[in-house]
């Protein structure tokens, strides 16, 4: 098991934005999700792959590899062509979850990057992130900062004087890879930066400054009183009562909303889960109580073997389309004349977000028909 550190890379987003959240949630437990064991797992086969120069998709359906999911394996696939695509193109060398220290200005500051390319004028620190939640940029990403800052303190005798930085992130099940390059010195501002927040998050009384990066990973974030504060104000300060129908706010109210309601809706959700663990441990909420709910019928494991003599139960399934390139082959015409891409589902987003916006009511209400 890899070891974390306090003020971790991975938690960067969570400490720096609120120094606060380091002590408050101190020895609360780190609740283990369906999602991130997936995203373990598929970290684990990525560093197998490239330490032993495997391509997942070539992987044999062995007790040792049926582990990992063929869709896992098609996924992983992106992200190693990416990083042997950016080795060769650079013709530098390779670190495979590699140890970096930055403790020079975060104390006890280490964290494990999946991969850092040391090239001639530059460190590329690629980062795999498997999960669909949330889309995940490389521009100021405070993790790949950490590690590239941790790369150049350990590798520096290696480089030039001032080598370029690149952030990568390889979010494949989002189709998605970003990029961002900064200067040597760009990144030891950020390094300061860094130095002052850890500053504040050891210190006596450290601020707790609630908002969406920071929350949402934080072990405390279901009863932290500053975020409940936070929430509570802005609900009575902007609904008051009685709660105003929407079509009573104008279009300029709600744009001032939606990003607030994000943000409580989330703490309610947050609060809904800590209480239901806790009464299912053993606490007792006031004025609830823990019922069964709702349960569907399913087959045992042996069902379909059991029932293979009844043609009737059973229905032929097209495979997806990774599985069906490793049959007819990745370039294949056929593959390519049979499948399409649509356009993904109207969504409403920030501004800032880095996607094409719709030209058009009449285009978006057509896409979103």
């Amino acid at each position: 098991m890899k070891a974390h550190a306090k003020l971790g890379a991975s938690s960067a987003d969570r400490w720096m934005n609120c120094p606060g959240s380091v002590q408050l949630s101190d020895g609360m437990p780190d609740s283990k999700s369906e999602h991130a064991a997936l995203g373990t797992k598929a970290h684990d086969l990525a560093e197998l792959c490239l330490k032993h120069k495997l391509d997942a998709t070539d992987l044999p359906d062995t007790d040792e590899w049926a582990q990992y999911p063929h869709d896992m394996r098609d996924y992983v696939q992106v992200y190693l062509d990416y990083v042997r695509a950016r080795l060769f193109e650079t013709g530098g060398r390779l670190l495979v979850e590699q140890r970096v220290d930055y403790s020079e200005w975060v104390p006890g500051g280490f964290g494990t990057s999946d991969a850092i390319i040391l090239a001639d004028d530059r460190i590329i620190c690629v980062d795999l992130k498997y999960g669909t939640g949330v889309k995940v940029y490389a521009e100021r990403n405070r993790q790949a900062m950490l590690y590239a800052l941790g790369a150049y303190s350990d590798y520096w005798y290696d480089l030039p004087d001032a080598p370029k930085v690149e952030s990568v992130i390889v979010q494949p099940r989002l189709d998605h890879i970003d990029e961002a390059e900064q200067t040597l010195d760009e990144l030891l501002a950020f390094a300061d930066e860094a130095r002052k927040a850890a500053e504040l998050a050891l210190s006596d009384s450290p601020p707790l400054v609630p908002g969406e990066k920071q929350c949402r990973f934080c072990r405390a974030k279901a009863v932290c009183r500053a975020r409940a504060d936070k929430n509570l104000s802005i609900a009575v300060e902007e609904f008051g009562e009685p709660v105003p129908a929407p079509d009573k706010l104008d279009l300029d109210e709600i744009g001032e909303l939606l990003p607030k309601l994000d943000d409580i809706a989330q703490w309610v959700k947050d609060v809904k889960e800590y209480a239901l663990q806790q009464a299912v441990n053993g606490g007792k909420i006031k004025g609830y109580k823990v019922v069964a709910g709702r349960s569907v019928r399913r087959w045992t494991p042996d069902a379909a073997e059991r029932l293979a003599e009844y043609d009737d139960l059973f229905e032929r399934k097209l495979l997806g389309i990774g599985q069906a390139e490793k049959v007819l082959g990745k370039g294949s015409d056929l593959i390519k004349e049979l499948t399409v891409k649509p356009e993904g589902k109207p969504a409403l987003v920030p501004a800032s977000d880095k996607r094409p916006e719709i030209q058009g009511p009449q285009s978006a209400a057509d896409d979103f028909a």
